[in-house]
This record gives structure tokens, sequence and C-alpha cells, in this order.
């Protein structure tokens, strides 16, 4: 379970000059869409983006802009509106508290308090006191990607005791049965669509609603010493339960979408969010967490199978990160990085190359789209982190600097290292 410290550039020197041009105009029509939409979220993310230029090119002034989207987020601030990682509360408190020492060491540029998010940390740990029934438990909207923005304020006490919250109701949740533990996932967590497909809900496979992702926070757990007793207990049970959850007889994939007991496992694509290439590498960066080689070598064989995947099953469309090209770039560069195996370092250039291949000018300011199957004409403007050109720009960004891409904590492919 080797990990190099350094950060290489990986895109082929004559694609850099193409990159970089796309990430430009992607920081600049970015600040244009949040002022126009004035979403504190939309805020966030563009400070995001621009703190990472900001430490790539320094004298440019992307910190100053940075700062800026920052303050302008706070102004906006909703605090009663969602509170998931992804898209809410706890997305926005994760960014204050990462992006704020990246461009204004001790927040001297921030027009804020000492603490810009001690009221955000307070209403996110009084949601923490609510009835487990009311709290959804993944990474994108529920008690996973809490854990991910405390993790991010520790060592402070507020996040320590915020993270034994998660703990302890990820234990009062969990369904256990011969073949290990797992968290379900009930109808009222489910959109309109899938509630009528799945009436009755479903056990989640992927990173971004389902096990992998309350897994690789137990590891980080672990790995900080946070409720041994219970973390070590939940994630040996855990790691199990998916294990028997894998496909047997589908002739490529090794985890579907979601399981339902009694009936086949669905098919997966290629991706972040659900899918062999997200869970396996998500769960080898949680074995290297909790220590267990066993586990780590059976994720890396995950991951290793999609690498003979055909075009046809890949089924690619558009180039985000959340099930997109550059999505799969970015975990097989993040894979990369951690031991410099030419095998992942190649399948990220030619998923960096058919990233940039899929841009269709005329579509928004930058050629990027979302795809969506459900709603022509199916190519669609999105400037968000997790599907549209917030996190495009960024990924470039890692694939031509050795900047490393410490926001890609947000989806679980690196660990923020603390004392507990």
């Amino acid at each position: 379970m080797s990990s190099n410290s350094t950060w290489d550039i990986v895109l082929p020197a004559q694609l850099r000059q193409e990159a970089l041009q796309h990430v430009s105009r992607i920081a600049a029509s970015a600040l244009e869409q949040a002022s126009a939409l004035g979403s504190a979220n939309y805020w966030c993310e563009v400070a995001l983006l621009h703190a990472y230029l900001h430490l790539a090119f320094p004298d440019l002034g992307y910190d100053v802009s940075a700062v800026a989207c920052l303050n302008n987020a706070g102004e906006g601030l909703r605090p009663s509106g969602k509170h998931g990682l992804h898209g809410g509360l706890s997305g926005i408190a994760w960014t204050f508290e990462h992006v704020a020492p990246l461009v204004t060491p001790g927040h001297g540029g921030l027009d804020v308090t000492e603490d810009p998010i001690e009221d955000l940390d307070r209403i996110i740990l009084e949601q923490l006191n609510e009835d487990i029934t009311l709290n959804q438990f993944d990474l994108v909207s529920g008690l996973v990607g809490k854990g991910v923005y405390l993790t991010e304020r520790l060592p402070r006490s507020s996040a320590r005791n915020g993270v034994e919250k998660v703990i302890e109701k990820l234990r009062k949740s969990v369904y256990e049965d011969a073949t290990g533990a797992a968290w379900y996932t009930a109808p009222q967590f489910l959109h309109d669509t899938q509630r009528q497909l799945y009436p009755l809900g479903y056990y989640d496979l992927g990173v971004a609603h389902g096990v992998p992702g309350v897994i690789f926070f137990l590891s980080q757990m672990f790995n900080l010493g946070v409720r041994q007793d219970v973390t070590g207990d939940l994630l040996l049970k855990a790691r199990q339960w998916l294990k028997n959850r894998e496909a047997t007889n589908s002739g490529h994939y090794r985890y579907g979408a979601r399981y339902i007991p009694g009936m086949p496992t669905s098919a997966a694509r290629l991706g972040w969010c659900y899918g062999d290439l997200g869970v396996g590498a998500v769960l080898s960066f949680a074995a290297q967490l909790s220590g267990s080689e066993d586990d780590y070598h059976h994720s890396i064989s995950v991951v290793d199978g999609t690498l003979s995947w055909t075009d046809s099953l890949e089924k690619i469309r558009d180039a985000g990160l959340c099930h997109g090209a550059f999505g799969a770039a970015h975990i097989y560069n993040r894979l990369f990085q951690r031991g410099k195996q030419d095998r992942y370092k190649q399948a990220a250039i030619k998923w960096y190359e058919h990233g940039l291949s899929l841009r269709e000018e005329g579509i928004g300011d930058t050629g990027f789209f979302a795809w969506r199957d459900d709603l022509p004409p199916y190519r669609h403007r999105d400037i968000s982190f997790l599907s549209g050109e917030i996190g495009i720009a960024l990924t470039l960004l890692a694939s031509m600097t050795s900047i490393s891409p410490r926001w890609d904590r947000l989806l679980l492919l690196s660990s923020k290292p603390c004392a507990n």
C-alpha cells in the first residue's frame, strides 16, 4: 500500500495549453454565472476553483477573486436550506474551512469574524441531534457528508463531538444479517422517479449515495483513533457485506448500482458515483486508512478490471466529475499518483483526451455540457462542481500542474491528515 507524496504532471505537453485555455475560460464564466444566480453554493464552488488557480498561478489575482466569492457566499447564505455536503450547508461550510487558509492565511482578507463558520457549525451539530429517521446516511446529502465537513474542522472539540455523533447515528441505523452490516436507503430519501421504481427503497452500492462512502468515513475515523471500538466493528462487517454483494456472473462488472434482496444486481457504468472504478478506488483509499492489506488488494483488483472495459460498456457521454470522462480521468490520475504505476497514468491520459474531445462549441460559454437522458435536447449547461464546468476545470488543473488536488476530499479520493 505504498504512497508517494509528490504530484506529477500527467497531461501530455501538446494538450496543456488547450487545457489551460479551457480552465481560464471556465474560471471567468463561472464568476459571471455565480453573480447571476446569487447562490451561496455556487459562490463557494467558484471560490474553490479560484483558490486552486491561485496555488498554481499565485501572481494573477485569483486569491482576491476567491475571497470575494466567499464574502458573496456569506451574504447570500440561507441557513434554513439543505444541509448536505453537495449542494447544501455542509458543503458551504467545508469550502470556507478549506479555502480560506489557501488564499488568506489567518483569514485576513475575509469580511468575517475569526471563525467564519461558527454559526454554521452550530446549525449542523444541532441537526445531528434530530431523530435518526430524519437523517440520510450518504455522502451527497447525509451523515457521511456531514462527517466529511466535520473532519475538515478537526481537531476542534466541536468537530470531534460532531464526528462522534455521526458515528453513533451510523451505529444505530445499521442493518445486520449473516452476511455483514449495511445501511438501507429508505424510500422517503429517493427522488420521485426512483421511488416509483423502488417503493420500498434499496441498498445503495455507489460512492455518492451508498455503503462505500460509509466505509471510507469509518476508515478515516478509525485511522484517527475516533471510537475505534465502534468504527472497527462496523468496518469489518460493512466490508464483508459489500464483498458479498459482488456480481458473480455479470460478465464484466463487480459492483452494480443497488441491491434488493432476491433480485438481480443492477448494472453500473464506469464513473465515480456508481460502479467499479469509483467504488474500487474509494475502497482502496479506505483500506490504506484502516491498514487492511487484504481489502486493499481486493479493491485494486476491482479497479484494474475496469482497465479492459470497452467503450460500449463505459457509456460516458459528458465530461463532468460525477459520471463523466474527467471523473474517470481524475480517479486514474489519483491512483497513479499513489504508486506511480504507468497503467493508471495511461488510463488517465486516455480519459483526459476523451473529455477534451467531448466539447461542443456553442453550448454555454465553454462548450462543455452535462448530459441528461430524461431532458431533451440532452446536452445542458452545468457550471457545478459535481457534474459541470467547475469540476472539469479543477481536474484539468490537477492534470497539468504539480498542485495536489486536496479538493477531492469531497469525493472521498483523499483524506485530511490531522491529529485526533
